[in-house]
């Protein structure tokens, strides 16, 4: 239950409206409209096929995941959830109902007493994921009930979770060169052994990039601008923090599309967490 005292009043801009809440209190309430499914995600999801759908799924697990992670480690007395929500990527927060703008809005009060409003947009948007998740399994029930649906390839599924900024088909031309090629499992780390001489050859979505084993460990982008691979987690993609960084034109590219770890330029631990999939091929010396 909340408390009664934390009146805290807080000005948000959602769908460039400026909107007050004078207490933790009215801002729940005004959050659980919110919770509702928008009636476009509902024709998109009926409209959609059955691998869609499991894609969707899977993204959606994904962002409930990280932020339930991020609540777990930020109790409500504690201001730590300022840094952390400000240093999660704003791309797991769906544009629907607002969400992405009542996140930002948050992250722009650092006052002690806006943890308690951070924390109740936290809990309230992952009933709102929870209700998304809820009405695209009864889809899918449905689907494989009635429906003899063949698995489509996941190359051309589209995300359709709002918590992505992407949504164009890939060109098909990039098909042909995947040939061989295997796609890393989302959200599931890859480990290999490597040694001088060897390369990995990489598609992140439609750009062809190359992990190069040398000395030095070095990612080559499509453009064939090379990025050192550090000792320790490397991000890759066109969000801010990024040590391997696409330019804001390559639409197809996730924020973070995926983690490379290096384990003593020995073991190189690959993780795809993109929209649009990432595929490779392991080259030995």
């Amino acid at each position: 239950m909340l408390q009664r005292f934390f009146t805290h009043p807080i000005e948000l801009t959602i769908n460039h409206k400026s909107v007050m809440f004078n207490s933790v209190e009215d801002f729940e309430f005004a959050l659980d409209a919110r919770t509702a499914i928008p009636l476009d995600k509902i024709t998109n999801a009926v409209k959609a096929s059955l691998q869609e759908l499991r894609q969707e799924a899977e993204a959606i697990a994904v962002a409930a995941k990280t932020l339930s992670n991020l609540m777990s480690q930020s109790p409500e007395t504690s201001s730590g959830i300022t840094m952390r929500l400000k240093s999660t990527d704003c791309s797991v927060f769906s544009k629907d109902n607002g969400w992405r703008d009542i996140i930002n809005g948050l992250n722009n009060d650092e006052s002690f007493e806006s943890c308690k409003y951070k924390q109740v947009a936290l809990k309230t948007y992952l009933r709102y994921l929870s209700n998304r998740l809820g009405m695209i399994k009864s889809i899918q029930v449905e689907l494989e009930k009635h429906n003899d649906v063949k698995d489509e390839s996941l190359s051309l599924a589209q995300a359709r979770t709002g918590s992505f900024d992407v949504n164009e088909e890939l060109d098909p031309t990039v098909h042909e060169s995947r040939s061989g090629m295997t796609k890393l499992p989302k959200g599931k780390s890859i480990m290999f052994d490597v040694k001088q001489g060897d390369r990995i050859e990489l598609i992140l979505a439609k750009y062809e990039c190359k992990l190069l084993v040398g000395k030095d460990i070095m990612f080559i982008d499509s453009n064939g601008v090379k990025y050192p691979i550090n000792m320790g987690n490397n991000k890759v993609g066109r969000g801010h923090g990024c040590s391997v960084k696409f330019t804001s034109d390559t639409h197809e590219i996730s924020r973070i599309h995926m983690t490379i770890v290096n384990h003593n330029d020995k073991n190189l631990e690959l993780t795809d967490l993109s929209t649009h999939g990432t595929y490779y091929r392991h080259i030995p010396a």
